[in-house]
Order: structure tokens, then C-alpha cells, then sequence
């Protein structure tokens, strides 16, 4: 005969079922993808993501002309990224005096983020892959 070791384990071999249900968080939707951004780095001056189809799915540009030709520059970005030499590359850094342009492109989701100088680019590029990763890809 086993005896069993934890209370927990004990109530489960009984058959009673557990009190609690587990509870799925909030999905992670564009736009509190680029609050959660903002939340993980000071360094960031500008977002955009963008869906499947390349569209402004949220963005920290306000809304009008600007926000899609942001949208746009982005999706340009990536693509000739994608296409250069040697192909696949799915992440680009631009880095300039004043400060850096980090975009990441995943399955279904793309992000750019315009930054200060002292952004650091490994921190970044996982910044943006956690992120694309808890909008599913």
C-alpha cells in the first residue's frame, strides 16, 4: 500500500475534485505588447507592430498617414533584410549616433522599436522575441 506524501496528492487519489481551476491570463494583445515594451526598456522612443499581412497592428505613432508609412518602413526594412545575401534573417539593427532601430519578425507578428543611444542590442532583440513569442509567434 502507498501512503501518499502530500496533502494535495492525497485529495487527488481520493477522487475529490481540486477547489481551484486553473485560470488562463489575459492574452497578449498588440497593444499591451507595446505597453509591456515600454515597461521593459526606458531606452525606447517609438513601436510598431505589425500582423501577418504586414498591416499597423498597434503603434505608438498616433493615428493617421504617419502610423502606416511607419508601418510600411518597417515592413520594407524586414523584407530586404530577408532577402539579402544569404536570406533568412528574420532581425536587423541599424544603429546610428543618436540612437537605434531594432525590428524582429516572427511567424505571425513583427515588431520595430526606434531607441536611444544606450540601448543595449542583445537586451533589445530579446525584448522583442519574448514579446512576438507571447503574441504566438
Amino acid at each position: 500500500m502507498q501512503i501518499a506524501t502530500v496533502t494535495s496528492q492525497e485529495i487527488l487519489l481520493s477522487g475529490t475534485p481540486l477547489f481551484w481551476r486553473a485560470v488562463p491570463g489575459p492574452a497578449l494583445t498588440p497593444e499591451l505588447a507595446l505597453d509591456y515594451l515600454d515597461e521593459l526598456s526606458v531606452d525606447i522612443e517609438a513601436a510598431v507592430v505589425l500582423d501577418s499581412a504586414e498591416k499597423v497592428a498597434a503603434a505608438t505613432v498616433p493615428e493617421g498617414p504617419g502610423r502606416d508609412g511607419v508601418g510600411e518602413l518597417a515592413a520594407k526594412l524586414l523584407d530586404q533584410v530577408a532577402s539579402a545575401e544569404g536570406g533568412g534573417a528574420d532581425q536587423v539593427e541599424i544603429a546610428l549616433p543618436e540612437g537605434g532601430v531594432y525590428a524582429v519578425r516572427g511567424e505571425h507578428w513583427s515588431i520595430a522599436v526606434v531607441t536611444r543611444r544606450q540601448a543595449l542590442p542583445s537586451l533589445m532583440f530579446y525584448d522583442l522575441r519574448h514579446v512576438i513569442e507571447d503574441l504566438g509567434s
